[in-house]
Parts: C-alpha cells; sequence; structure tokens
C-alpha cells in the first residue's frame, strides 16, 4: 500500500469518519502512510444511529473491498455475528418490556402468542451476508 500511494503522489479513496463522534472507521492505514510521506488525503462522513451500525458497516466494507479467502470471510462473519446478536437481544429486551405492559384494556397480554418474542438466527443471517457456511460463522 505504502509504495502505490508513493508510486501515485495521492491517495485515491477517502478515509470514511463517524461524523458525529469524529472517529476514524477506514483508512487508518492509508491516514498514517500519508502523513509520513505529506501525501494530501481526502475525508469523507458517515452518519450512524450508534455503534453497533457503524460496526456492521465496518464488517460489510471489510467484506466489500477485499479479495477475501473462506477463512477471512468466516473471520468477518463472526465479527458481524456479535454486532447483529448484540443488537437482536437489545431488541427482544425492548420487545419483553412491552410484552409485560398493559394494554388498552387492563389486562396483560404477551408480545406474541404463547408469550413467547422470536430470537434471530444471527449465525445464518452474518453467513448468508458473507457468503460462507454457517458452521464456519462461529
Amino acid at each position: 500500500m505504502e509504495d502505490n500511494l508513493l508510486t501515485e503522489g495521492r491517495c485515491r479513496d477517502p478515509l470514511v469518519l463517524w461524523s458525529e463522534h469524529r472517529i476514524l472507521l477506514d483508512g487508518q492505514n492509508r491516514q498514517r502512510i500519508c502523513e509520513r510521506h505529506g501525501i494530501p488525503f481526502k475525508i469523507t462522513t458517515l452518519d450512524f444511529s450508534d455503534r453497533s451500525a457503524a460496526r456492521e458497516w465496518i464488517v460489510l466494507n471489510q467484506m466489500g473491498r477485499r479479495n477475501l479467502n473462506d477463512d477471512q470471510r468466516a473471520v468477518l462473519a463472526a465479527r458481524l455475528r456479535q454486532v447483529t446478536s448484540r443488537e437482536a437481544k437489545k431488541v427482544r429486551a425492548r420487545n419483553a418490556g412491552r410484552a409485560n405492559g398493559k394494554n388498552g384494556n387492563g389486562s396483560n397480554l404477551p408480545h406474541t402468542p404463547g408469550g413467547k418474542i422470536r430470537k434471530r438466527d444471527t449465525r445464518v443471517e452474518a453467513a448468508r451476508q458473507l457468503r460462507v457456511s454457517r458452521r464456519r460463522v462461529m
């Protein structure tokens, strides 16, 4: 990467910054190399609702821009699963709170039939998104 930046004398891809928090999400190596050699670079900003959304973008961005082997895709899928699993747990907890609340006529009604809140299979979701077997996603 350093050789390419020095040969071209410029950084083709902008660095990506989470605008609200001013956190660099993509381009740490390019930034370091450019600053070391005085090569100009551009910055683009993105907005995310929360840290989970930013982390999901990072993983999907890594997947989309690199030629990865199956092992590398499996690692990214595991990271994506962690992010989506945390988010799914938050949603289930929020929905459980609603399920235990009172409805308009004063009775307690569960959120779903039988009082169960359906779980997402984040392993399958991550594997499908990153094109690896679900067995490879930890």
